[in-house]
């Protein structure tokens, strides 16, 4: 190999892209601490992980098992180290692998130019690199799919079929980690058929083929029946993914202005860099408390923002445009990928009921991410000509294309420059959560069991006190009915009508913005209590906990 060829290589604008994706990771993850699901990860290190994995039907169902055993496999080696993040390790490294393995994948099994706009939606598109931060599985699944195209590429350039093997076996991690994924193996199988359907006779699938599915058929089929799939389907209509119906919108619209409200907030929460809305009233907070926040500035901020996901989204609909026009097997794998995840996110509002929450489809962000530089790539080769005068050469570095490059970069950065402010935010909340439990370990006994009476304050009592503090939950019949599914079977749930005889000392009621209801008053009233209390800056509101002495004895 020559010199100038090596030096190509070495400043080729795919490695500075692949580069820059993995240091806003690191970035964004040393700035936003862990998801409260997070807590889920200290149960393998409680319990038996191999009891977790095979009977989690009482847990999230769609957060799946593996992606917490695999998180806990990296957090007790680097806690020391790392703190609290140290529960996000595993998802920061796996994601830093995927845009690498995703960018080799992409310009195999495309070409060079769709590859580098592929990965740079890949690379930065805000939800994902935040996900990845924050440790939520879906974006440890998308990451594991981005590693899926290397060995798929490979196999097709040698003909080995081992290469589909281990393509495989990325596949049927990615669903391992979050279960919509197994969509994309199904899929991905479909057109390993189609293209090599030719070397075979009758129906019977050939050998690379063979190989690809094998994995997901061997390991995953039974668990997927008898685990995750059986209780999503078994949930309310509206609810396949979520955790019960709920209506989408605040007032009772008609057909027609329900469902341009319904795909402009589907389309505000794909390009927005948080978890997703659950009602149309989150989107309305949402923006008054930005609008707040920004003052006078708020109407430019919003015309820009929207300005810039516009001109992406376009991207993406010439990718789709380009693709409809050409008649091959990638084109049916992508069109597949696509439809499918569409389909499913919609199926989970029938009725209207639902969330607006993109990222429970997400697995469908690399098929995304090809069709964006499909579009990309065609607009440059129909306008780069116009810009011959200013290339400087035929190599990497060409003008036009280096400039196409940058500019589709600032789109996204400007993007997650938004996401940057919010994390500030959100790490300080977390920070002044983390040194409040803090003080109520410092303050309950080395002996005494400490209780709490809702969902919000068991997860992050769990995960601030980095699993060593595991309530009592005390639910009321109503709840008790209800609620379950929220915690791990781990989880010691007994009504509150048990409370004064469970032995529980101290309960610690942790409540956000909207204070604390009726319930909650009641038992702050009824004994002594020490009150923590801070500002949420993310929200501008106040947040309060409670830590009581239910001991009778201390009220006398």
């Amino acid at each position: 190999m020559d010199n100038s060829i090596s030096k190509d290589r070495l400043l080729s604008p795919h490695l500075a892209i692949v580069i820059g994706g993995i240091a806003v990771r690191i970035i964004f993850w040393l700035l936003y601490p862990p998801i409260w699901k997070s807590y889920s990860v200290f149960i393998p290190l409680r319990g038996s992980a191999l009891s977790y994995m095979a009977g989690f039907q009482s847990y999230h169902p769609l957060r799946m098992p593996f992606y917490d055993v695999a998180a806990a496999v990296f957090f007790l080696p680097t806690e020391g180290l790392l703190g609290i993040k140290a529960v996000t390790l595993f998802s920061l490294i796996v994601s830093c692998v995927g845009v690498v393995a995703f960018n080799l994948g992409a310009r195999k099994l495309f070409s060079d130019r769709i590859g580098l706009y592929a990965t740079v939606m890949f690379a930065f598109y805000p939800k994902f690199v935040i996900m990845t931060a924050r440790g939520i599985p879906e974006a440890a699944a998308i990451s594991i799919i981005g590693c899926m195209f290397y060995p798929l590429a490979i196999g097709f350039e040698t003909g080995r079929s081992r290469y589909f093997l281990v393509s495989g076996v990325a596949a049927l991690f990615a669903y391992l980690m979050y279960m919509p994924a197994v969509l994309v193996g199904i899929v991905t199988t479909l057109y390993l058929y189609v293209r090599h359907q030719n070397e075979t006779t009758g129906f019977l699938p050939e050998l690379k083929t063979a190989a690809f599915a094998l994995p997901s058929f061997i390991v995953g089929v039974l668990y997927l029946i008898y685990g995750p799939l059986s209780v999503a389907l078994s949930a309310t209509t509206g609810s396949a993914i979520g955790f019960g119906s709920r209506p989408l919108f605040i007032n009772s619209y008609g057909v027609i202005e329900k469902s341009v409200r319904y795909v402009g907030y589907t389309f505000i929460d794909f390009w927005w860099h948080q978890r997703g809305w659950d009602a149309e009233n989150h989107i309305f907070e949402r923006i008054g408390s930005i609008a707040d926040l920004l003052g006078i500035l708020f109407i430019p901020a919003a015309i820009f923002w929207i300005s810039v996901v516009v001109m992406l989204t376009g991207l993406v609909f010439a990718g789709i445009a380009a693709l409809y026009r050409q008649k091959t097997p990638e084109t049916l794998w992508l069109f597949s990928w696509l439809i499918v995840f569409v389909i499913l996110y919609n199926g989970k509002n029938i009725g209207w009921v639902g969330a607006f929450m993109t990222r429970q489809v997400s697995p469908i962000l690399p098929a995304i991410c090809i069709v964006f530089g499909v579009g990309a790539a065609t607009l440059y080769d129909r306008y780069s000509g116009r810009l011959s005068n200013f290339q400087s050469s035929q190599g990497p570095f060409s003008v036009p294309k280096t400039l196409s490059v940058f500019f589709v970069c600032c789109l996204f950065l400007s993007l997650l420059a938004v996401g940057g402010v919010h994390g500030s935010f959100t790490a300080s909340d977390a920070s002044d959560t983390q040194n409040e439990i803090r003080e109520v370990r410092q303050a309950v006994g080395p002996d005494d069991q400490i209780g709490v009476v809702d969902s919000y304050s068991y997860y992050r009592t769990v995960l601030y006190s980095n699993g060593e503090l595991w309530p009592t939950v005390f639910l009321t019949p109503e709840e008790l009915e209800q609620d379950t599914l929220y915690f791990s079977s781990l989880a010691d749930i007994q009504s509150q009508e048990d409370m004064d005889r469970s032995g529980v000392r101290y309960v610690y009621i942790l409540k956000k913005c909207d204070g604390f209801d009726s319930n909650q008053q009641a038992l702050i009233d009824s004994a002594p209590a020490i009150e923590f209390e801070h500002e949420i800056q993310s929200t501008g509101c106040n947040t309060k906990s409670v830590l009581l002495d239910m001991d009778s004895d201390s009220t006398e």
